[in-house]
């Protein structure tokens, strides 16, 4: 097959398009995302071994599970189950950080114990 030479049939140029500032920067949310929330330091190794804790009561929870989130300067723990293919909370309480940085201090067997002390206390059924 030979290439076919159509001459000046077609014009073709290179285009670019008009200057306009980013969406985002111009947009009202931006100067809110601008501002930094300030949250209480916490230790993020504390908050994976109370991760872990929570993991080794859940499991001989059926069809139970924790989530945990650190919010301000407290943490907050979640008793989550399956429900239709959505996530139903059950249970929920509200610890202080130092709950965290006892988890470095304290063996993983006792730091477990008193986690479930701390779930039975605020109405957690274990």
């Amino acid at each position: 097959m030979t290439p076919m030479n159509f001459g000046g049939l077609f014009n073709v140029t290179t285009r670019t398009s008009a200057p306009s500032p980013a969406f985002r920067k111009t947009h009202a949310s931006y100067e809110q995302r601008k501002t930094q929330k300030t949250h209480a330091s916490y230790d993020s190794e504390g908050l994976r071994r109370l991760r872990e804790a929570l993991r080794d009561i859940s499991f001989r929870l059926a069809g139970r599970c924790f989530k945990v989130d650190v919010r301000g300067d407290a943490v907050w723990v979640r008793m989550v189950k399956a429900n239709n293919s959505t996530q139903e909370t059950i249970a929920s309480a509200k610890a202080r950080l130092s709950i965290l940085t006892d988890a470095m201090t304290i063996s993983r067997d006792a730091y477990r114990d008193r986690v479930e002390r701390f779930l039975r206390q605020n109405g957690f059924e274990l």
